[in-house]
């Protein structure tokens, strides 16, 4: 199965396009871990709300 990695930026484009906006971006599931965090940033979770 193809995978392909997403940036931050098209996650946010592919988002608008659904009719979402992006609300905050973390770099874990901990609210703390901001996504530019390169000691513990490992994961891109995206919190949207609907339009």
């Amino acid at each position: 199965v193809p995978l392909r990695l997403f940036t931050a930026q098209e996650i946010d484009a592919l988002a608008r396009c659904a009719g979402f906006e992006m609300v905050e971006m973390y770099g874990s599931l901990d609210e703390e871990v901001k996504v530019d965090d390169e000691d513990l940033a490992f994961r891109l979770v995206s919190v949207l709300r609907k339009l």
